[in-house]
This record gives structure tokens, sequence and C-alpha cells, in this order.
């Protein structure tokens, strides 16, 4: 990892994307649903109603808005890191050492999402504070620290999207392929549950499991600052019940596959 050049672009990518909220300017709004003068509204926002009166809700949007880009930018770093396992025949290791396979590849996603994810979060913290010091913001009590848990929340539910598109590389061995079919699943999503957000209720079992199942679900919902214990309840689950699902079947195909 050290020596790949998609990691080199990680960090060229952050450093591109922590500057994004910085230029689109306080009356600029990337995506929203419902009523974003509140906080009960998804999708992403760059908005600050009042100049002398700043909320921690709309600076946590700011900050949040650049979510979409890390989804983005994660999904095709990861494809690329474990495409190159195979393509470069390092994933053998584990033949030659006698070491167990899963636990080898297991180990490298590891490292991989500690790298990716240490950027992310220097970034969205650089970001809350920065933009708070660009409005005049304070952070007041425990502001800062829910802004964070938000931060993490995402985190989560993009494990659980990585889950997926690490299982489908390892089947396909394809980096086109891979972050070709993840990202017309995110982008299915993306544009699935905004319309059908204010009725969600009365939709189809098939609709509403497609939402569940789809993390840009909860990526417009943290994006959009809404805390409730089922949307907070809803990313852990989807997060760890897909990160679980996936190991499991990324072992079994591991295993019999010929390296």
């Amino acid at each position: 990892m050290k020596y790949s050049r998609a990691s080199k672009w990680v960090l060229v990518f952050m450093a591109f994307i922590f500057f994004i909220p910085f230029v689109v300017g306080n009356d600029t709004l990337f995506m929203t649903f419902g009523d974003y003068r509140n906080i009960d509204s998804i999708g992403w926002i760059c908005y600050i109603d009042d100049m002398n009166n700043v909320k921690a809700a709309e600076i946590a949007r700011f900050a949040l808005s650049i979510n979409f880009f890390s989804w983005i930018g994660l999904i095709v770093y990861i494809t690329t890191m474990v495409s190159a396992e195979f393509h470069q025949g390092t994933i053998r290791a584990s033949v030659v050492y006698g070491i167990n396979r899963t636990k080898l590849f297991l180990s490298k996603l590891l490292v991989i999402n500690v790298y990716f994810f240490i950027l992310y979060y220097i970034v969205e913290t650089a970001l809350g504070l920065g933009l708070a010091w660009k409005y005049g913001f304070h952070y007041k009590g425990e502001e800062f620290l829910i802004f964070i848990g938000m931060v993490t929340l995402n985190m989560i539910a993009m494990i659980g999207m990585e889950a997926v598109a690490v299982l489908i590389t390892v089947l396909v061995k394809n980096t086109g392929i891979v972050a070709a079919l993840s990202c017309v699943y995110f982008f299915a999503g993306a544009i699935t549950y905004p319309m059908v957000y204010e009725n969600f209720q009365n939709q189809s079992v098939l609709l509403k499991a497609f939402c569940v199942m789809n993390p840009t679900t909860y990526m417009y919902n943290i994006c959009g600052y809404r805390m409730t214990n089922g949307i907070v309840v809803g990313t852990i689950m989807y997060g760890m019940g897909a990160c679980l699902v996936g190991i499991v079947l990324m072992h079994f195909a591991l295993k019999r596959q010929e390296l």
C-alpha cells in the first residue's frame, strides 16, 4: 500500500474535497429533500439561514456535504486495492507461508481501511472546525461530539457498502466492473429513496426492502443531520449486518477459489 499509486491519489482526493464546502458559498444547495430550514430533511445541504445566528446543524450539514464524494472515492479505492491482490499475485502468499487466506485478506483490508478513514476523519474534523471558524460559530456543550458521532455513523454505513463491493471484487476480480456495479446500485438508491421518502410507510414491501438494503438511505439521512433513534439503529444494523454477511460469503469464495 505504501508504494501504491491509488493510496497516493486518495491523499490528493481527500485534500481536494476538503475545499469544496469552502468554495460553494453559504447559499448553494447540493441536494435536499424536505424542509431544509429544520433538522427534518435529507440529502446534502450547504445553507446558512441567518448569518447572525448560525446553528450547529447548519455547520454539520455543510461539513457532511462532501460525503457523497467520499463514498465514491472509497468504492474506487477499495476495489482497486483488492483487485491488485489478485492481479499481482500477492494473495498467494497465504499458500506459500501456510497462512489462512481469509485472515491474510482481512488483515490487508484492515490496513487499507485504517488509512482511508484516518484521512476521512481528519478532513471531516477539519471541516467541522474550519467552517465554524469561517462563519463565526462556537460549539456549545456536546455539539461537536454529536457532529463526530454523525461522521462515525456515516463511516459505519460506508463499511457496509464496502463489504458488498469487496465481495463482488473477490468474485469478479475486475476493478472496472465492480466499481460500475457498485455505483449503479449506489445511484439507484440515490434516485429511489428521495422519491419515496415522504410516503415511505405506504410503499410496497419490495421497495422498502431495497431502500433498507441500500446505503444511500442512511447517507441521505446522516448528511441531512437527522438523529432519530431509527436512523442511528438502522445505520448500525445495516453497516454491521452487511459487513458480517460480506465477510462470511467472502470467506467461502476465497476458500473455493484457485489462486
